[in-house]
């Protein structure tokens, strides 16, 4: 059985999980058909799981759904926000008949290696299999007894789990997958996390935006999830389409809280509902979202500079798909996210006079790159034919030193373009 799901299944495949609630369709792998696990976004807009993409792409190089060219390099994690709203859809113990206890998703690793006796009950029942001798030492059977089967089966054990896995094999509790336990969430033997220790908490803030429609009618282009009446709770948005409204003001991105609509709290309607109010017509939409901006420690003194952070919108214009737009990104050994290194001399970015060394690129034309490498920005850029979108964070009065020279970037990742 493996040790972080409890239940029996190949050692390459996903972990298997027992969900009490019906989950959201949104939230579901096309190719697997079961909720997210270590969900990848795809470059053309959809969701896979890890492993799931991983395998796929072995064998084929385009896109599952719509079938687009697509390698696996093209594909970043997910929004933070939206990993942690998967984790914590509620799941049940699989040692049902010894354990009835419901809890996230991300706690049923730590509820089974430290509380669940149903798992403590297999773990023993399998030492003593393994070792019969020595069991027969330690506790020689009583008189009366010796009739008792040795090895009696356990209840939610190996064979009935095969049963309902489709004759999945049984993986043996030492082989347990490596790298794939979050350590935010491993409990130690105190039960307290390691989030909870280091007193880490997540940062997010809240922002009103105003979105602008020359068409009344014209439709936002984003997908949502979430609602009262699912197991998310919160609208969450889960996509942002393509030359779209939302994508060309670029700074709404997949993982987002919509908290308002229009000055309507919508943080605890339905689904339905929260649909009505965001196609309602008219030329100005005002929503007010939450949005990630990563970890801090409780005790951590606040950055006296990060109040003269600004959130600043640069469009490029080329004159055909080739033409280059003179930026050389990097990757901070740090710092996540994207930096612009450099800007060439006589470049496009360098006449425009709007783009600076160090900023932080948040998106290029809707695609949230918060977490994304200079690679994926560069393709971004070039196959867009010609409006080139950038969100980016700048931070007045700090810039990078001078430009190092090619092969000295031994802790950086950079690209061109």
């Amino acid at each position: 059985l493996c040790c972080e799901c409890g239940q029996a299944h190949p050692l390459l495949d996903n972990h298997l999980y027992n969900f009490q609630d019906e989950v959201d369709d949104e939230l579901i792998c096309h190719i697997c058909l079961q909720p997210l696990l270590q969900p990848m976004d795809t470059p053309c807009g959809h969701t896979y799981c890890f492993k799931c993409l991983e395998n796929f792409m072995q064998e084929y190089s385009f896109c599952p759904m719509d079938r687009k060219k697509l390698s696996f390099q093209q594909c970043h994690k997910s929004s933070l926000l939206v990993r942690n709203l998967l984790d914590k859809l509620i799941v049940l113990c699989p040692f049902k008949a010894e354990c009835q206890q419901t809890m996230q998703r991300c706690e049923l690793e730590a509820h089974l290696q430290n509380r669940c006796p149903g798992f403590k009950k297999y773990k023993s029942e399998l030492q003593r299999k393994k070792n019969p001798i020595s069991k027969g030492k330690e506790e020689p059977p009583a008189k009366g007894e010796t009739n008792a089967p040795k090895d009696p089966e356990v209840p939610g054990g190996g064979s009935s789990l095969v049963a309902e896995s489709s004759g999945a094999a049984v993986v043996s509790l030492g082989t347990a997958e490596p790298g794939l336990v979050n350590p935010a969430f491993e409990e130690t033997e105190e039960g307290e996390s390691l989030v909870q220790k280091l007193n880490y908490v997540l940062v997010a803030e809240t922002t009103t935006i105003e979105i602008h429609r020359e068409d009344p009618e014209e439709e936002l282009g984003m997908r949502i999830v979430g609602g009262k009446d699912t197991p998310l709770g919160n609208i969450v948005v889960q996509e942002v389409l393509r030359d779209s409204v939302i994508a060309a003001d670029g700074r709404i991105a997949p993982g987002d809280h919509i908290l308002e609509v229009n000055g309507v709290n919508i943080s605890s309607v339905t689904h339905c509902q929260a649909v009505s109010f965001l196609r309602h017509p008219g030329p100005v939409l005002h929503l007010m979202v939450l949005q990630e901006k990563g970890f801090s420690h409780r005790t951590a003194q606040q950055d006296s500079t990060s109040t003269n952070r600004e959130v600043i919108h640069v469009t490029l214009v080329k004159r055909d798909r080739s033409e280059p737009l003179g930026i050389k990104l990097i990757r901070k050994t740090d710092e996540a996210g994207i930096f612009i290194l450099d800007l060439l001399e006589g470049g496009l970015a360098a006449k425009n006079g709007k783009l600076s060394r160090n900023d932080r690129v948040l998106s290029i034309n809707g695609q949230d790159l918060r977490q994304g490498t200079p690679e994926a920005a560069a393709q971004i850029i070039q196959t867009t034919e010609s409006r080139v979108n950038f969100v980016i964070l700048r931070q007045p009065g700090v810039q990078l030193g001078e430009p190092v020279e090619d092969g000295s970037t031994s802790n950086s990742s950079s690209s061109s373009s």
